[in-house]
């Protein structure tokens, strides 16, 4: 009963300090992502050369990206809830949409890339495309953070690692790939609508 008790205990301070730990990270993380947007805020604020909205980037290519990530936090709500259910198709499915809407996103990040490289719209060409490439690669860094986690976290799935009683870090992912989302929008707001 003894030896019961202490591994539900460990068990216990091993949930608290995983969300602890997810929880402090995106603190921090998040506070990079205001740094950034922030001083890209300031440089427009004070008269750098800053293009309207649309006429330098492809607002609306953009703006499906915006709804395929957002998309994708969809999928990885209803990964988790479907893990915490036991449902494990459900759970692999929808682990596995937020998967290709991920790649979806930075496969058109990419696109967008290529296309401004080949105009020569490099970070090197002006103050906003400096804090272009600087907040969309952070950003872009991220998601791909967030795609070698979904792998992870699939491949544990798909061999039942993952089930009601064991989803932390189904849990912690869902977090960090939220994160991510709204990282974006602020992103999105700030570099292309603003």
């Amino acid at each position: 009963m003894e030896q019961a008790l202490a591994m539900e205990d460990k068990a216990f301070k091993n949930i608290a300090f995983g969300k602890l730990g997810i929880w402090v990270f995106l603190i921090i993380d998040g506070l990079s992502f205001i740094a950034i947007l922030i001083a890209a805020s300031y440089l427009r604020a004070n008269g750098a050369p800053w293009p309207h909205p649309g006429q330098a980037l492809n607002v609306p290519l953009t703006a499906f990206n915006t709804f395929a990530l957002l998309l994708s936090s969809y999928t990885m709500m209803n990964a988790l809830e479907a893990v915490r259910a036991g449902d494990q198709k459900k759970f692999i499915r929808d682990l596995s949409w937020t998967l290709f809407l991920g790649v979806l996103f930075l496969s058109i990040q990419a696109f967008e890339y290529r296309h401004f490289i080949a105009e020569h719209f490099l970070p090197s060409s002006s103050i906003y495309a400096g804090c272009f490439f600087g907040a969309t690669g952070f950003h872009g860094l991220h998601v791909f953070s967030g795609i070698i986690f979904i792998l992870y976290v699939l491949i544990g799935g798909l061999k039942g690692r993952f089930n009601a009683a064991n989803h932390l870090r189904v849990e912690i992912l869902t977090l960090f790939w939220h994160f991510v989302d709204l990282m974006w929008m602020l992103v999105f707001t700030v570099v292309y609508l603003l």
